[in-house]
C-alpha cells in the first residue's frame, strides 16, 4: 500500500515521518513524502501531517495543543477521515473545543519527542552549504543520537546507587506582548499564555530546589542557561557541556527517577515519551491529555501538585528499588506496544481502518 505524506519542515513531526520511514524499510508500506510548501494541502497547522492512502486521508497532529477553533479550521474535520493528536483530551477547555471532544474522528495519538534519521526530508536543508554541514554532523557521530534506538533503554533492577534527573529550561513571557491595537481575543490568549508560562517557571524552579536539598548528590538537574534563567534562578544554571543531547540522552538513560512538569498548553512534554522510551520511572505533574493503551498514574509515573508532594513520591521509589524497578518494566511495556516508532504509527492506521502486513 502506497502513502502519500504531507509534511512541513518542523521538528515536531520529524518523528512521525521516522515512524513511516522505518515501516517503509521493513516492507510494510510504500512511501512518497511530499513537502506541503507554500501550504496547497489548506492544513491547518505546520505540525499537522496528511496522509494519503486508497482514498482515505488521516491527519497527525504533533503540536502541544490539539485547538482547531476557528470556523475554517473546524471545517478542516469534515474533509478528513481521522484526526490522530498528540495532545488529545476529554475536556472541553480553551484548548479543546466541544466539536473535537465529541467527534469519533479524533482520537490520541500518544506521546511525541525529538528523533530522526538521516536523510529526513523534514530536517534535510536545501542550501549547499548548510547541506555539506548536515552531511559533516551525521558522519561525525553527533547527528546519530537522535536516531530512535539511541533513546532506548532496558530496565534495570538497583539496591544502591539511585539517581534523580530533572533538566528543564524557562520560557520568557516577556515576548508575549499586550497589544491595545491587537483584537481583543489576541490578547485574551497572550495573557493566559503568560500567566502560564510564568507557573511553569516558578514550578521548574521550586521542585528542582526542593529535590537538591532533599536528596542532595542522588539529584542531578538544573536549568538550560540564558538571560532568563540566569535572573531567576543562577543557582540553579548547569554548564553548557551538560545540556547538549547527546550528553543529556546518556545520562538520561544511566538515572532511575526522571521528573516530568507541564508543558505549553498543558501539553505533556517531549522529555516525558524520552524517559518512557529509556524505561525509566518517572515522576510527573498530572498529566491532562489522553494517551492511548494503559499508561496510568500509579503504574507508570507517580503525580505531583506541589514541590512537597513531588519529594515525597520521589522518595516513595527511591526507597523501594522494587517498586522502582516495577515501574521501569511497565515502561519498557508501554514501550514496546504503544510507543515504539513503527508500532505507534501502525497502532493508528490500524485505528484508521487500514489493514496492513509485509509486502
Amino acid at each position: 500500500m502506497e502513502f502519500k505524506v504531507y509534511f512541513s519542515k518542523i521538528d515536531a513531526v520529524a518523528r512521525l515521518i521516522t515512524s513511516f520511514h522505518l515501516l517503509e524499510q521493513d516492507g510494510i508500506i510504500q512511501l512518497k513524502l511530499i513537502e506541503n510548501s507554500g501550504n496547497p494541502r489548506r492544513i491547518p497547522f505546520a505540525e499537522v501531517v496528511e496522509a494519503e492512502a486508497e482514498g482515505k486521508c488521516i491527519a497527525f497532529d504533533m503540536g502541544d495543543r490539539w485547538v482547531l477553533s476557528h470556523p475554517e479550521n473546524i471545517s478542516y474535520l469534515s474533509r478528513i477521515n481521522a484526526y490522530f493528536a498528540r495532545d488529545y483530551s476529554e475536556h472541553e477547555s480553551i484548548v479543546t473545543p466541544i466539536v473535537f471532544r465529541d467527534n469519533p474522528k479524533v482520537m490520541p495519538y500518544g506521546f511525541n519527542y525529538y528523533s530522526s534519521y538521516y536523510g529526513n526530508p523534514v530536517l534535510k536543508p536545501t542550501d549547499k552549504m548548510a547541506l555539506l554541514k548536515y552531511h559533516l554532523r551525521y558522519l561525525s557521530g553527533y547527528s546519530r543520537c537522535f536516531e530512535p534506538s539511541y533513546f532506548e533503554g532496558c530496565p534495570d533492577n538497583k539496591e544502591k546507587g539511585i539517581s534523580i534527573l530533572f533538566m528543564a529550561r524557562l520560557w520568557n513571557p516577556s515576548g508575549l506582548r499586550i497589544d491595545p491595537a491587537l483584537p481583543e481575543d489576541t490578547n485574551l490568549y497572550r495573557q493566559y499564555m503568560k500567566d502560564e508560562w510564568s507557573a511553569i517557571n516558578r514550578t521548574r524552579i521550586a521542585v528542582m530546589r526542593k529535590l537538591k536539598k532533599e536528596f542532595g548528590t542522588a539529584f542531578f538537574g538544573g536549568m538550560i542557561e540564558d538571560a532568563l534563567s540566569e535572573k531567576e534562578c543562577p543557582d540553579l544554571i548547569l554548564p553548557r557541556a551538560v545540556v547538549r543531547k547527546k550528553a543529556y540522552l546518556n545520562r538520561m538513560k544511566r538515572s532511575d527517577i526522571c521528573i516530568g512538569t507541564m508543558g505549553l498548553h498543558k501539553s505533556i512534554g517531549w522529555k516525558m515519551g524520552e524517559y518512557v522510551a529509556a524505561s525509566r520511572a518517572i515522576v510527573s505533574e498530572p498529566l491532562e491529555y489522553v494517551l492511548p493503551g494503559d499508561f496510568a498514574e500509579g503504574k507508570n509515573y507517580l503525580a505531583f501538585t506541589t514541590p512537597e508532594m513531588c519529594c515525597e513520591q520521589v522518595a516513595s521509589l527511591y526507597s523501594n528499588p522494587d517498586r522502582l524497578f516495577q515501574m521501569k518494566r511497565e515502561n519498557y511495556k508501554y514501550y514496546t506496544e504503544f510507543l515504539e516508532p513503527r508500532k505507534q504509527l501502525l497502532n493508528a492506521l490500524t485505528a484508521a481502518g487500514f489493514s496492513l502486513s509485509r509486502r
